[in-house]
């Protein structure tokens, strides 16, 4: 078997540095200002956003000095600061450019940590600026038109692996190739549940989908892309469905065999906590339709299962170890490392 795994390094390498963070944390800075930024989808007073991302930069300097070192609480928080320090400590002039655009969502937490503030706001304010760099990658779709520059050499070079995986939200492999690819943080095109109508979550009776407005021209906004600081917080995530579903499945199991148990699910419906009455809900819905289910998008599983050769093109290690993680775990009998030499 030999499999590819494919990182923004390939979109820079044949699309230019439009492709490359500093372009896309200029480009998010300024839509902000534009005519075009999706007010009404992402915030109404975006200006906002670009004072905010400021203010996260003076911070930056304040963390790297270690004057915020005691806000990072989380084990999680702690780990990705100490790589954050040993990424940018020793650079004589840092401009707002030069910080990865999910190295400000570190910072974030740990002025949010600072300054206590804590959900709904912390969440909300979190996926403004998450949805405003998305906005930027994407760059009105020419994110998706970057495989007109791959050579045939290259294009017949991605042809001969059986599996290819990719950490891009694009759709450049399948393209050029006409093969399918593996998205391990998402892609632009796949909706989130919570924005699929038939989806096990809008059949729930809270279904949010029904107070929900999808812009079909912004749909890269509702998407199921992953950013996020943390490798491990991108391996949640990536698994979060495969393990609410299991847990549905085992607690399906339950009800119908353990008299205690279906006593104890069907008061749930009556509970005040929105959050217990759907899972009676999601018990009964389960039931009802076996094959109806949480989508489960993210190929961790996949990726596990690798056996024989991979290689690795375009990946930054910064933010995806938990690949590599899984990758020393698996089967894979040979790795090839393909990366850019700045001295040649």
């Amino acid at each position: 078997m030999t499999n590819l795994l494919v990182g923004n390094g390939v979109n820079i390498k044949h699309g230019g540095y439009s492709f490359g963070n500093a372009d896309i944390v200029l480009r998010g800075l300024k839509s902000l200002e534009s005519d075009d930024f999706p007010k009404h989808i992402i915030m109404d007073e975006p200006i906002w956003v670009k004072y905010f991302l400021g203010h996260l930069f003076v911070e930056i300097l304040n963390t790297l000095s270690g004057a915020n070192d005691r806000y990072a609480v989380l084990a999680i928080e702690k780990e990705s600061l100490v790589e954050f320090k040993q990424k940018y400590n020793g650079t004589k002039s840092l401009k707002m450019t030069d910080i990865g655009f999910e190295d400000y969502y570190l910072i974030y937490d740990i002025i949010c940590n600072k300054n206590g503030i804590g959900n709904p706001e912390r969440y909300n304010i979190r996926t403004i600026i998450q949805l405003t760099f998305l906005n930027s990658i994407y760059n009105n779709g020419n994110v998706n038109v970057v495989y007109k520059a791959f050579s045939k050499g290259f294009i017949q070079w991605l042809r001969k692996h059986e599996k290819i995986f990719t950490t891009n939200y694009d759709r450049n492999i399948e393209l050029a190739t006409g093969k399918s690819v593996y998205h391990l943080h998402g892609d632009f095109d796949t909706l989130e549940d919570v924005y699929q109508k038939d989806s096990f979550r809008n059949s729930l009776p809270d279904n949010p989908y029904e107070k929900t407005q999808v812009d079909v021209d912004f749909l890269h906004l509702y998407s199921t892309a992953i950013t996020t600081y943390s490798g491990n917080y991108k391996q949640y995530l990536m698994n979060l469905s495969s393990v609410a579903n299991e847990g549905i499945d085992k607690l399906v199991d339950a009800y119908l065999n353990n008299p205690d148990v279906t006593k104890d699910v069907d008061s749930w419906g009556d509970d005040v906590d929105n959050l217990v009455a759907r899972l009676d809900a999601a018990v009964k819905l389960r039931i009802e339709n076996p094959n109806l289910k949480f989508q489960e998008v993210y190929p961790f599983q996949q990726l596990a299962d690798m056996t024989g050769k991979l290689s690795i093109i375009g990946l930054s290690p910064f933010n995806d170890r938990h690949l590599f993680a899984v990758i020393n775990d698996s089967e894979v009998s040979e790795c090839t490392f393909y990366y850019y030499d700045k001295k040649k």
